[in-house]
């Protein structure tokens, strides 16, 4: 992905934002592709109604809480989640199951 689209326009400020430099930065990390940006316009909107409660000093449910931890999750941007996010890079030599449980010979 070359072109990096503008946010969908329904997005404000926050959302935006988001999804201007996130977005860019999970292209140049390699995780995200074409296919990812529709996850992406949830995550964009997601934060941007968690945003809209926090600064109406509104805490968010529970449920809105976790539906957003979930999909920061996808992303590989949280601590545990990146760990796991497998962005293209090759399988460490050193791991005895990067050949899928075949012997080398």
């Amino acid at each position: 992905m070359d072109d990096f689209p503008d946010p969908p326009q329904y997005l404000n400020t926050d959302g935006a934002e988001m999804w201007n430099n996130i977005g860019r930065q999970l292209v140049a990390a390699r995780v995200l592709q074409v296919v990812d940006l529709f996850s992406l316009e949830q995550l964009c909107f997601q934060w941007q109604c968690f945003r809209r409660k926090a600064k109406a000093e509104i805490e968010s449910t529970a449920a809105e809480t976790t539906a957003l931890k979930a999909l920061f999750s996808e992303f590989g941007m949280t601590p545990a989640s990146r760990a796991k996010v497998s962005a293209g890079q090759e399988k460490s030599k050193g791991n005895k199951f990067g050949n899928n449980g075949k012997r080398g010979a």
